[in-house]
């Protein structure tokens, strides 16, 4: 087990935190979380802020979002961070910034990330503790004080694999909401997150983590109390990559369609045998119309695969019914048009 899996199965016993500077290796940050800012090195880094050695000066006092990334990374990655700090001192190198942590982070718990991240060596373990970091800080700011036992489960229940997919999905939700107005003022039910985590975790493939994203995403409200998608969770962790796949393309097409309109019927989606082998990239059609055959039986697409016929397959059709252009909605989360990643399927 990884040392630092080892020591959050110990945050409720914390030993009193120290702030201990650290020589990072390589690590940078920039002020706000766009991407124009240009980023300086960090000289030195504790679990109680950092030195940042720039030409620049940001005002003495000033509260503003920091975003600490790797040097020479492009702004906007999935490995960084953004964490309120408040300029405590200028001098003739650079600035001292405090952390200002939100109350609902837990100090041992950001000790021991950011004590992790300041002393590994290769550039693969410290981009997943940044991943982590930002993981922590959404799940912190959304559910609050209840987040300490959702970020737990990557301490315990969760192996290596399962904690590197379940962050993946928060880091995309993260994206998603960051889009949306008054993204900062959203929250989310701690039981339906921990559920959706734990269930989450399991997913394999790029288009069903993006859906996993989308639907916490959705989920996330001014009052941070709807659970109303928690059966889409127990409906979605069953579905493979490639009916997510199926999936994903017939409810696209059939947006291409009718727009976001719910009050007009879709048009059907059918695709040729050829059409089916070059999207799925399976060759065994029968294996195909089991996953249709399934996707059907969930509620989400409009027709069944007729398996009475031997004579060979003519055309599939693949149209979603109204339940699942309604779970497609909930899963694309706050993008705002059908060009996102789950609208970009090569081929479709």
């Amino acid at each position: 087990m990884s040392d630092w899996k080892r020591r959050l199965r110990k945050l409720g016993y914390p030993e009193t935190p120290r702030a201990e500077r650290r020589i990072p290796p390589g690590f940078a940050a920039r002020k706000g979380t766009g991407s124009t800012a240009t980023a300086a090195h960090i000289h030195d880094i504790s679990t109680s802020g950092l030195y940042l050695v720039t030409e620049e000066r940001w005002p003495l006092e000033e509260l503003t979002p920091c975003t600490i990334q790797m040097e020479g990374a492009p702004a906007g990655g999935d490995a960084e961070f953004c964490v309120p700090v408040r300029v405590i001192r200028h001098d003739k190198d650079g600035m001292g910034l405090s952390f200002v942590l939100p109350p609902s982070v837990d100090a041992h718990l950001w000790e021991i990330l950011i004590e992790k991240a300041s002393t590994l060596t290769k550039q693969e373990g410290i981009e997943f503790m940044f991943r982590m970091l930002r993981a922590v800080l959404l799940l912190s700011r959304l559910c609050g004080a209840e987040s300490g036992r959702i970020v737990q489960l990557f301490g315990g229940e969760l192996d290596e694999a399962r904690t590197a997919t379940a962050v993946q999905i928060v880091i995309e939700a993260d994206k998603q909401l960051a889009a949306e107005p008054g993204a900062a003022n959203l929250r989310a039910h701690a039981g339906y997150v921990e559920h959706l985590i734990k269930f989450g975790s399991w997913a394999i493939g790029s288009i069903t983590k993006q859906m996993w994203a989308g639907l916490l995403a959705t989920s996330c409200t001014p009052q941070g109390t709807d659970e109303s998608n928690r059966e889409l969770v127990d409906l979605l962790v069953n579905v493979t990559p490639t009916q997510a796949l199926i999936f994903v393309v017939a409810c696209n097409k059939a947006k291409d369609e009718t727009g976001e309109s719910q009050d007009r019927e879709a048009k059907r989606v059918i695709f040729t045998p050829d059409e089916m082998k070059q999207l799925t990239g399976k060759t065994d059609l029968t294996r195909v119309a089991t996953d249709i055959a399934y996707l059907f039986h969930s509620g989400l697409l409009d027709k069944n695969f007729d398996f009475t016929s031997y004579m060979p397959t003519e055309n599939f059709d693949i149209t979603p019914g109204p339940f699942g252009l309604e779970v497609y909605r909930k899963c694309r989360g706050h993008l705002a048009d059908a060009n996102s990643v789950m609208g970009r399927v090569e081929g479709a």
